[in-house]
């Protein structure tokens, strides 16, 4: 969550390898945290156009999802599989743009079964990666599989409970599910683990937990 200094440090490794797709990317990444927007699409663009890779352009589709443009980030993300067919993070991603855009939403299961295929086996190399099982949680959550959801968050974070990005998945989970009390617990520690704010303002699966008037509670004591 050290975003200034992040930025420091990745605007002089492009200082130094002015050729460095990962660093656009990467810079994009941390000003879209930020809240930077028109710098973040200028960096995740100038990283796609420098070398096409399915993380840059998963990223520019991750952009385009958190700016509501869920049309212009299916595109993106597809891309990204076409690119990197195994990875089931580019799946998951893929599977969350087909769920938000109009018209495009009956694809969205396929992709989530495909993203949680990929994902346990990534667990048969590792079985202890509490992030993997993070993203699995979602997935089953989005498919509509409560037990599943639950067990493998559970898991998550018995593995990686310091970790933001499961804390922050383990909010999203016990949201989809219906498990408010949870999330709002969850909310609290995705705050204080530094998890951006901007990100989970704009994150359309968490739109009726921010009509919560514990919500606005919470914020209010950050």
């Amino acid at each position: 969550g050290r975003y200034n200094e992040a930025t420091q440090q990745l605007e002089r490794v492009i200082e130094l390898t002015p050729e460095n797709h990962r660093a656009y990317a990467s810079l994009g990444g941390v000003y879209h945290l930020m809240g930077q927007f028109d710098a973040a699409e200028d960096m995740l663009t100038k990283s796609v156009s420098t070398k096409p890779t399915a993380t840059g352009f998963s990223n520019l589709g991750t952009f385009y999802f958190f700016q509501g443009k869920f049309a212009e980030a299916v595109p993106m993300m597809e891309k990204a599989v076409e690119l990197d067919p195994n990875d089931y993070l580019y799946w998951g991603n893929l599977a969350v743009s087909y769920r938000w855009t109009q018209g495009l939403t009956e694809r969205a299961p396929d992709a989530y079964r495909r993203a949680i295929d990929l994902a346990l086996k990534e667990l048969e190399v590792n079985a202890k990666n509490g992030g993997v099982k993070g993203s699995l949680a979602t997935y089953w959550a989005k498919l509509g599989d409560k037990e599943n959801a639950l067990r493998e968050i559970g898991q998550a974070l018995e593995l990686a409970s310091e970790n933001a990005n499961v804390v922050y998945d383990s909010l999203l989970t016990f949201e989809l599910v219906g498990e408010r009390d949870r999330a709002l617990t969850a909310l609290e520690q995705t705050l204080e683990h530094g998890y951006s704010f901007e990100e989970m303002s704009r994150e359309p699966e968490l739109a009726n937990l921010r009509k919560d008037p514990r919500y606005l509670e919470l914020l209010n004591r950050r």
